[in-house]
């Protein structure tokens, strides 16, 4: 049996590394997901130019997604190519400390110091806390940052070990408390950038003040009434609100007001179910031969119509109907925000009209 013949090395392979990182460098500037399609052809190629790939492309993961057992770091970024990175921008949420999506979060982050990785600048979008309105979110201080929060001592940790040389902190509905962004700024220096809800770089210290924000003592574990609202909201270190004793004594009218008006009267008694609900007095039901005898008329009264749908359709011009599509999209984007408005209202009126 004729030996089997090896295969012929690639001509890419035969060129200089530097001359082949040259050409990987081309093919990855290029626009379009053909390009990665270079990934495919052999696993020395893979090796070679998945290395270059991560390292000059600027990634945005979010630090919420779900994780899987070979990219449990920062999703959807395997954990083989983690080390290779050197910008990204990373979104996440403030909320409490203890809630486990924030803590989950922070964790993450401190996990890129054990990767190898050395990026050059990441870049932290930091949104406001979970399931709060944007009404609420300027009253409550859920995405209220403070020094010793989580996510703080993440950042804190990336700059000491020197996984990251820059970091920079785009608030977007979230804040600082109040003096923590001047003493950051001195702690870290030009290593920690302040950067606007547009990405421009805050240079002066004078201008800090705009990312922070007073508390004002109030927060969602604290408003949240029974099971009206998530687990999520309630803060482990603190009594649930059915336990508080500030929820103990509280009555409808206090929640509503004194003249809430109310279907039905107090002080009239229940009126026995059993002696209200009479069997005689409802509908026969149907039989099984009746359901198939009117399904056997209504089909044979179908069959009696004589009607061309082809001629009868009008065709549709694809712009004309994009057109509308978009419209639809918009008058429904447009009514969930102002259906979010007025729950937010309502939901201050009826529970805290002191905070209008």
């Amino acid at each position: 049996m004729p030996a089997l013949s090896k295969p012929a090395t690639p001509q890419l392979l035969r060129l200089s590394p530097e001359l082949r990182n040259l050409i990987y460098r081309k093919v990855f500037g290029t626009a379009g997901s053909k390009r990665l399609d270079l990934l495919r052809t052999c696993q020395q190629i893979h090796q070679e130019a998945a290395s270059l790939f991560y390292s000059i492309s600027n990634f945005c993961v979010d630090l919420n997604s779900p994780a899987m057992v070979t990219n449990a770091v920062l999703p959807p970024i395997d954990d083989r190519y983690v080390r290779f990175i050197k910008k990204i921008t990373v979104n996440l949420r403030a909320g409490f400390p203890a809630l486990h999506s924030v803590q989950a979060a922070a964790s993450r982050l401190t996990r890129l110091s054990g990767t190898g990785i050395e990026l050059e600048a990441i870049t932290l979008a930091i949104g406001a806390a979970e399931g709060v309105s944007p009404i609420m979110n300027t009253i409550w201080d859920d995405s209220i940052i403070p020094l010793d929060h989580p996510i703080v001592a993440a950042f804190a940790h990336l700059l000491e070990t020197g996984a990251a040389k820059v970091v920079q902190l785009r608030l977007q509905g979230a804040w600082l408390a109040n003096g923590a962004a001047a003493q950051l700024k001195a702690r870290f220096g030009s290593r920690l950038q302040f950067a606007a809800t547009d990405g421009t770089v805050i240079a002066e210290t004078d201008s800090l003040s705009q990312l922070e924000r007073t508390s004002t003592g109030k927060t969602a574990s604290r408003i949240a009434l029974g099971a009206a609202v998530e687990d999520r909201f309630f803060d482990p270190a603190q009594p649930s609100p059915i336990s508080d004793p500030g929820f103990a004594g509280l009555t409808i009218g206090d929640l509503f007001g004194a003249d809430a008006d109310w279907e039905g009267d107090e002080d009239e008694e229940m009126t026995d179910i059993g002696e209200e609900f009479d069997m005689a007095d409802e509908e026969e039901f149907i039989t099984d031969d009746e359901t198939n005898e009117t399904q056997e008329m209504e089909e044979d009264d179908l069959a009696d119509i004589d009607v061309d749908l082809d001629e009868d359709l009008m065709p549709i011009d694809e712009d004309e109907f994009d057109h509308y599509a978009d419209s639809y999209n918009e008058m429904a984007r447009q009514q969930s925000i102002r259906r979010e408005g007025s729950a937010s209202v309502r939901f201050l009126i009826n529970m805290a009209p002191e905070l209008l």
